[in-house]
């Protein structure tokens, strides 16, 4: 499926995922299939080992005054406000999601390499992601292409 994402950092409450893939901002806003990091709040995730994201920028997050009074209902303590933050209120035990602009085919090719080693090899995440970095760098040294995705929470 093409997803992209947009992190809005005046409202990040506000940044959503595009499932019809748009680039176009306009026309993403307008799309009733976005999810926005709000309803990610509101996802039940109990017992969902990983949830990946392969799209721009999911793992970046703001300390956002006006985001944590809306969401004094979820959480307390905990001001940042992301995709990450808000997977794990749901119940997601890791993630795997960007940190800047990614490129599409390696870091597609780096997702297949990374299911394939943890789900069909039986290493853990954290090792599975890590062999995956090695593979794309071999061809693609430039970090850019491979090390924009991070791990978080449980690596095993």
């Amino acid at each position: 499926m093409a997803v992209s994402a947009n992190y809005e950092s005046t409202s990040p409450l506000d940044g959503k995922i595009n499932f019809s893939g748009s680039e176009n901002k306009d026309q993403a806003q307008a799309d009733p299939t976005n999810l926005r990091v709000r309803e990610f709040f509101e996802l039940s995730l109990q017992g969902t080992d990983m949830v990946s994201i392969s799209a721009c920028e999911t793992n970046i997050g703001s300390l956002h005054n006006k985001a944590v009074s809306e969401l004094r209902n979820y959480f307390l303590g905990d001001e940042l406000v992301s995709f990450t933050r808000a997977l794990f209120y749901a119940g997601a035990s890791s993630t795997i999601t960007t940190l800047w602009q990614i490129d599409d085919e390696t870091s597609a090719e780096l997702m297949v390499k990374f299911y394939h080693y943890w789900q069909e090899q039986g290493l853990s995440k954290i090792e599975a992601l890590s062999r995956a970095q090695l593979d794309i760098r071999q061809n693609y040294p430039n970090p850019y292409y491979w090390s924009g995705m991070i791990l978080s929470g449980n690596w095993w």
